[in-house]
């Protein structure tokens, strides 16, 4: 890729030119304009899944008609490979609140002040077991 950016762009070219970094990781292009690689500030990274999102949420509307055929092929084209956007959380339900006395799984960790031995009738938890402590 430098050698195209080098050699196949007039220095002028270069001066108005952009070069849109597109990978599932970004890490390289920031690398590359962290050491002021021969793109300069003309690198844009951008991952997938950014793509992807303006493709779904910032080129819709009658602006974009004429995107729209080619839009929607470069969607295919990363359901193919499996890339697809966080839908957010609305379907996960929020969970009930207990009241007061109910069971909860973790209590919190306050050191090990109030840890007792057991009694010796007291039954000792197994580790296969899950472990439920009234409030």
């Amino acid at each position: 890729m430098h050698r195209q950016w080098n050699e196949f762009l007039s220095e002028e070219g270069r001066q108005q030119a952009l070069h849109l970094f597109i990978a599932p990781d970004t890490s390289a292009a920031i690398a590359a304009k962290e050491r002021a690689d021969v793109w300069g500030r003309w690198l844009i990274p951008r991952s997938w899944l950014d793509v992807l999102n303006v493709m779904q949420n910032d080129l819709k509307g009658p602006a974009y008609i004429v995107l729209s055929r080619w839009r929607d092929e470069v969607i295919r084209c990363f359901q193919k490979l499996s890339i697809r956007p966080l839908r957010g959380f609305a379907k996960i339900p929020l969970p009930h609140r207990l009241p007061e006395g109910g069971e909860v799984f973790w209590k919190g960790f306050n050191g090990f002040v109030k840890l007792a031995p057991p009694k010796s009738s007291q039954r000792i938890v197994s580790v296969s077991e899950p472990v439920f402590f009234k409030s």
